[in-house]
């Protein structure tokens, strides 16, 4: 007796008449339908968006950018898009390597630095991007910067912007760093 009082005799709804219950469902209804265009349309241009990120670099250099700064950051997100379409997963699994060992890296470095970019058109849609490399390291108000190594991406053309199909980084272990340190 004491549960029937606390949960109630029924649903809630069971003392309302069968048109107040039409007159809800039909409420219900008209509401999601204007309310729906009110989600659809934000939730399209979401996905325009989000099928955007999935477009090429439109340049050689923002390409090469992209590359050093998820390296950076550590995070391969949106770094696909950068990649040919045939070497993708080679090309993850080389920066996956690169990042493991820069992390393994006693210390550390807290950044990588880049800075001016070449860019060497090699004709039928090719080039070929240098960029000087450096890594930091940071103690306190103090900080080591390693000298600057050249990185060579080669690029081509592909979808309406400009996709990597080399990374030829400089040596990590033995260049930007002793091999001690590895």
């Amino acid at each position: 007796m004491v549960a029937k009082e606390i949960i109630g005799t029924g649903p809630f709804y069971a003392g309302w008449g069968r048109r107040r219950r039409w007159m809800i469902a039909v409420g219900l209804m008209v509401a999601f339908l204007c309310g729906g265009l009110g989600i659809a349309v934000p939730a399209v241009l979401l996905l325009d968006y989000t099928d955007r990120q999935g477009d090429p670099p439109t340049s050689p250099t923002q390409a090469a950018d992209l590359y050093l700064a998820q390296l950076d950051q550590g995070e391969p997100i949106g770094l696909r898009r950068a990649f040919a379409d045939g070497r993708r997963d080679e090309l993850v699994e080389q920066w996956s390597r690169l990042k493991t060992t820069i992390e393994r890296t006693d210390p550390a470095p807290d950044k990588l630095e880049w800075s001016t970019f070449d860019i060497e058109d090699q004709g039928d849609d090719k080039a070929v991007v240098t960029v000087p490399v450096q890594a930091v390291w940071w103690d306190g108000a103090m900080s080591m910067v390693g000298d600057e190594h050249p990185w060579r991406f080669s690029m081509r053309r592909e979808d309406g912007g400009w996709r990597i199909t080399e990374v030829e980084p400089f040596p990590w272990c033995g260049g930007h760093v002793q091999p001690s340190s590895c």
